[in-house]
Parts: C-alpha cells; sequence; structure tokens
C-alpha cells in the first residue's frame, strides 16, 4: 500500500506540472477532467454557469471519498505529497514530528467562507484553496527558478524543439515570487515539526473530505488490545496518532498504520468506528475515563455552537466583507487589460482564483500576473504586458484551460474579433512616430497588424500609420513591435468590456488595389486608400 500510494502520488504530482506548464498539447477533454478532481474550482465555475460538463466527476469524487475515506488527500493531492517529502527529509536530521492540533471552528469557517466566497462570486477563495495557490508556486517560483537556472544555457536549448526558455523571466521579483517564497519556506518549515499541517489546518478540501468521511464507511478498527508498540504512531504521514489514539479529523486514510500493525491488531471495517469518546482506536477505556453523559452533551453543544457561530461568520466574510475588500463593486475602469474571454471586468475579478493556468500556458508568454494594476480585484490575476509579447491572432489556449469560468471559452474565430483593447496613436506635434517625426517609412506597426486596425497612407514623400478603432481587438502587437523604446506613439488601452469587433472584409470592397509603399514594410493585405477609411478612424492619444 505504501508503495502503491507513492507512485499515486507521483504520477498526480507530475501530471498537475504537465497541466500548468504543457502550452497547447492538452486537449479540452483532458483539462475538463482534472478541473473535475478540484473541489471549489468545479463548484465556482458550476455556479458561474460554465463546467457542467465535468460535474459528474466532481460528484464522483465526493461519493468515493464517503465511501475510501480522504483518499484524494493520501493519493492525488500535490501539496499533501510535498509534505510528506519534507516531513520525510526532516526525520532523516532525527526532527520528532508533533500532532497537529484539530481547530475545529477554524477549520468550518475557512471551509465554508471559500464555498459561499465561491457561490457569491467573489475571487477571494483562490488564497484559500490548494489548486490555485498551487498553480502560484510554479508560475511564481518554480518556473522562474528553472529559467535562472537555466539560462546558462540557454543558446543551446533554444536551438532545440523540447526546451525552450526564451520569452520567460529568467530572475526573481514580483510580487507573486515573494508570496511562493514565503509559502514554500512555511511549507518546508512547518512540516517538519506538524506533518499535512496545511491540510488539517487551512485546506478547505482537507476540511470538507474529513466531514464527509466522518460519515463515512470504511473505517479503521480495534479488534485486540494495543501492545503500546507505536509502529503505527512512527508512521502516520499525518501524525494523527498520538499514544494509541487516533483523531479521525486529521487522519488521511492511507492504511499505513493497518499495514505495520502487529497480529492484524488494527482492521479496515465497514460501518461505524468503534473508539472511545476521544476518538481512539487503539486504546482500552479505563474504568472512570469517559465523562459523564451529561458532560458529553455540554460539549457536544459547545461545538455545535462554534460551528454555527463559525458558518454564520463565513456566511458574513463572503458575501458582505470580501466583495467591497476585493474591489468587486462598480467597476467601471482597468489599468491593464484581461484576457481574451473574461467579457467584462466583474465578472472576471469575481471569478478569477489567480490559479495561473492560463500564465503558465500562454504561448506567447504575454500574461502575467498583475500587481495593483487593476486595482485590488486584480492582485495577482493576468494581465497583457505588450512590453514582453502580444496575444497571438492564432491562438485561444487561455479560453480553454480556465478551471473557474472566469474566461469563457471561445472558439478561435470567435476570439479573433474580440475585443481586450483598443488602440491609439499619437499623431500630434510631440509625437514620437518615426514617420511623421523623422520623416522616414517605419510601417512596423501595420505590417503586424492582423486585423487591419493600424492601415498606411501617403502624407508627402512619405507613408503615416493610420488606424481604424472598429478593427481593432487589441492584440497588441503594434505596441509591442513598435521600434519606439520610450514614448511609444502606438499603445492598446484596456477594456473594462470586451465587445466583438467588425471585420475588415465585411467592410471594404471585394478588391482594394494595394498601396505601393515606397521601401516601406506596410502591410498590403491591409493597407486601404485614406478615403476608404471608416468615420471612426481617429487618431488620438489620451495617455
Amino acid at each position: 500500500m505504501a508503495k502503491i500510494r507513492k507512485i499515486y502520488q507521483l504520477i498526480f504530482l507530475s501530471f498537475t506540472f504537465f497541466i500548468f506548464t504543457a502550452d497547447t498539447a492538452i486537449t479540452q477533454a483532458v483539462i475538463g477532467f482534472f478541473h473535475s478532481l478540484h473541489i471549489f474550482p468545479a463548484l465556482n465555475s458550476a455556479f458561474g454557469g460554465s463546467g457542467a460538463r465535468y460535474m459528474a466527476f466532481t460528484l464522483l469524487l465526493l461519493i468515493a471519498t464517503a465511501i475510501f475515506g480522504r483518499f484524494y488527500c493520501s493519493f492525488l493531492c500535490p501539496l499533501g505529497f510535498l509534505q510528506d517529502i519534507l516531513s520525510s527529509a526532516a526525520r532523516i536530521f532525527k526532527i520528532k514530528p508533533g500532532r497537529v492540533r484539530n481547530i475545529q471552528w477554524l477549520r468550518t469557517f475557512i471551509l465554508f467562507l471559500t464555498i459561499f466566497a465561491a457561490i457569491f462570486g467573489t475571487g477571494f477563495w483562490g488564497w484559500l484553496d490548494h489548486f490555485s495557490i498551487f498553480g502560484r508556486l510554479i508560475n511564481g517560483f518554480v518556473i522562474p527558478a528553472a529559467n535562472y537556472a537555466l539560462s546558462p544555457l540557454a543558446p543551446y536549448l533554444n536551438k532545440t524543439n523540447y526546451l525552450q526558455i526564451e520569452g520567460l523571466d529568467a530572475h526573481f521579483s514580483g510580487f507573486d515570487f515573494y508570496y511562493s517564497l514565503i509559502f514554500i519556506t512555511a511549507l518546508f518549515i512547518i512540516s517538519a515539526f506538524r506533518p499535512r499541517w496545511f491540510c488539517n489546518t487551512l485546506c478547505p478540501s482537507g476540511a470538507l473530505f474529513a466531514l464527509i468521511y466522518k460519515a463515512g464507511f470504511l473505517k479503521i478498527q480495534l479488534s485486540k488490545n494495543c501492545p503500546g508498540c507505536k509502529r503505527c504512531e512512527k508512521i502516520c504521514p499525518s501524525a494523527s496518532i498520538t499514544d494509541g489514539e487516533i483523531d479521525y479529523a486529521t487522519c488521511v486514510t492511507c492504511f499505513e498504520c493497518v499495514r505495520v500493525c502487529p497480529s492484524n491488531i488494527l482492521k479496515i471495517s465497514v460501518g461505524k468506528n468503534k473508539i472511545n469518546a476521544r476518538g481512539s482506536a487503539c486504546t482500552q477505556t479505563a474504568p472512570g475515563a469517559i465523562s459523564e453523559d451529561k458532560q458529553i452533551i455540554s460539549a457536544g453543544r459547545r461545538s455545535f455552537i462554534a460551528n454555527i457561530a463559525s458558518v454564520s461568520a463565513a456566511v458574513f466574510a463572503a458575501n458582505y466583507l470580501s466583495k467591497p475588500a476585493m474591489g468587486l463593486i462598480n467597476i467601471k475602469k482597468i489599468g491593464a487589460s484581461m484576457p481574451p474571454g473574461a467579457v467584462n471586468a466583474h465578472n472576471f475579478f469575481s471569478k478569477c482564483s489567480a490559479c495561473h493556468l492560463c500564465i503558465s500556458n500562454c504561448p506567447s508568454r504575454v500574461l502575467k500576473p498583475a500587481l495593483l494594476e487593476n486595482g485590488i480585484a486584480g492582485i495577482s490575476k493576468p494581465r497583457l504586458d505588450y512590453d514582453k509579447s502580444y496575444c497571438a491572432y492564432e491562438c485561444n489556449v487561455c479560453t480553454g484551460v480556465c478551471p473557474s469560468g472566469a474566461l469563457k471559452y471561445l472558439p478561435l474565430k470567435e476570439k479573433q474579433i474580440t475585443a481586450i483593447g483598443t488602440v491609439f496613436l499619437d499623431t500630434t506635434a510631440k509625437t514620437h512616430c518615426i514617420p511623421y517625426k523623422d520623416k522616414v517609412d517605419c510601417g512596423s506597426c501595420a505590417e503586424h497588424c492582423p486585423t487591419g486596425a493600424v492601415y498606411m497612407v501617403k502624407n508627402g514623400d512619405v507613408f503615416v500609420p493610420k488606424i481604424r478603432r472598429a478593427f481593432c481587438n487589441g492584440c497588441g502587437i503594434c505596441e509591442h513591435v513598435c521600434p519606439v523604446l520610450e514614448n511609444k506613439p502606438i499603445k492598446v488601452m484596456p477594456l473594462a468590456k470586451q465587445p466583438k469587433i467588425r471585420r475588415l472584409a465585411d467592410s471594404q470592397p471585394a478588391q482594394t488595389p494595394p498601396v505601393e509603399s515606397g521601401g516601406s514594410s506596410a502591410n498590403t493585405n491591409t493597407n486601404t486608400n485614406s478615403n476608404a477609411q471608416p468615420a471612426d478612424s481617429k487618431n488620438d492619444f489620451p495617455f
């Protein structure tokens, strides 16, 4: 069982790394199945009106938990596996692990806070759920660390088709790096003394699985008197056994205690646990050790009241505190473009959990985690950085990997006509645009524009760029390729809503003769005469 469990853990950890770093090599079916194995992304997606197709797998996961216990925590959870590795490493240095205290009211509060934050549509739940945390660790720490380590080999690796590190951040900086560094450090240090501390203290999925397992079928049952060898205590990966007493609230049902118990004293049985009032399956109850019935009832009442108070506080915090705190009220203006499929700012920021799956899978690497460009609501959530790259016209990967419904899936043709921003061009006397300022042909923006929103017209002896905003989808390639390094004359401004744009082919005659560029690099497929431009072609510069 121990070897099988470690094999499953290693396979699922590798699969999770693959999902977060595989770019376009993943099918929609694989992505949907992977997301369904994570409770809160699936819950948030379902309540947001998407993701229902794979909810059957989520329900099967919950049913299997009721039957087999917290097998997800034991066999599949990547963060749980990392904690097991760190705890095992600590034992090499003879650090004796202690028992994780089960703070029931805290676990109840975190569980229902996460549930109602997902139901009410606040991205706050992403800071509590292990799926989103793991994604930030990969994108915020693992990928930058790998790039930093491999950067000396970049000239050689980039010549291959297997590993490309060019275009990735090869340095450590930003909010997400420091967040990931602090979390990994805490994970390492605390796991050495309190195994599975995150799973059994802060993880809402772990709390939900423990709650379901409490009413489950498979239990660990005592068949004989415990000899006190403490083999089960030493082997328990979650330190749930102390002096023969099992804490079923933190037990991850790996059943390794059953494997090492001599003479089959511990067995797996179907039905309720035969345990004493303290939750022990391995100790005999001494005379007078059990509390009076009234004391037990009183303790039960106190626990019930504490749980009700925790649930009430969680509902209040999720609905009445998290929305203002996350800046989710009346979002009318944003400072950086959102990925395609966001629909509008409120939809995107309220559903996005900042798992960074779209960031790590973006082939052009234009998506970066935001700091305060989009306010508090956008912290750590993806934004487009046109200085780094641009949104590729023939790509819709990000719309297909989002687990929470924050990004609506857009078929490629629909994505191509969805505006994530709008272009502005400075044609004033202070412009730094090369054709306007230096009277020299350039045309890089028009040459690369895939929609014809930027085009060239004759102006004296040179061709100068003009814009048709009705055709701009905000991909940002014009801004990215502009050779002006500072004070770029052409920029893409973000949109709080993502409308559809017009197609150039639907707005011009069947045949448009190409404009002679006279040596410029203008795009002859999209250039038209200036007399044919739409009424909305304005060259203003509001920033």
